[in-house]
């Protein structure tokens, strides 16, 4: 489409500190401030972030950007041929990242407890979860429990030093039975953007 990738907005002359974020996650994020940028019910989807500062003129401005992936990434495969009857869900709870991003640095700004959950009625056996890493490194403590129909656990698994980084994916293996293993030709300006998608290292872990 004329345009994809390119954004325009209308501002008076000045200096402005530009913030863009790209997500598919439900609802819109907010920023209160560049250095605290949050999303709806505190969700996190593959999140990418650009921040600098833009000069507009009487000739208005031009800019191109690239964003770059915010989010680490913690994904589970389960091997299992058969899901056990009685398991309809998957719950993980995770502390040690931060769901709400400083775009000024591309690292989360607070301690977080991010909890999501997924149906497993339709004997999906992948799942991905994401966080935004604090710049010191700090390590996730990461809860995964299967859930019954009551979402009372059936059976949970438990790690305290899992290593999530920006860009980076953990992953790691799961048998439930044996438990886990290893448009516009405007010529007064606009703001190109780009996008990075490359994950950088995959790291497998154990639990």
């Amino acid at each position: 489409d004329n345009g994809f990738g390119t954004a325009y907005v209308s501002l008076d002359e000045g200096e402005y500190r530009l913030v863009v974020i790209a997500h598919n996650g439900k609802g819109n994020c907010s920023v209160s401030a560049p250095e605290k940028v949050k999303f709806a019910s505190n969700k996190l989807t593959d999140t990418f972030y650009y921040y600098g500062r833009l000069s507009v003129t009487a000739d208005g401005a031009t800019s191109d950007i690239n964003l770059r992936r915010a989010v680490g990434a913690f994904k589970l495969h389960i091997t299992d041929e058969t899901i056990p009857e009685e398991i309809r869900s998957i719950k993980f709870y995770y502390t040690g990242g931060s769901s709400t991003l400083d775009a000024t640095t591309g690292f989360g700004c607070v301690n977080s407890r991010q909890t999501e959950n997924f149906s497993m009625k339709d004997g999906g056996r992948d799942f991905t979860v994401y966080t935004f890493p604090h710049e010191e490194e700090k390590n996730i403590k990461m809860s995964i429990s299967f859930l019954d129909a009551d979402a009372k656990v059936v059976k949970s698994f438990e790690k305290a030093d899992l290593k999530i980084h920006q860009n980076h994916t953990a992953y790691t293996e799961i048998s439930i039975a044996d438990g886990f293993g290893g448009g516009d030709d405007s010529t007064d300006g606009g703001i190109g953007i780009t996008v990075d998608p490359t994950w950088g290292e995959t790291e497998r872990v154990n639990f």
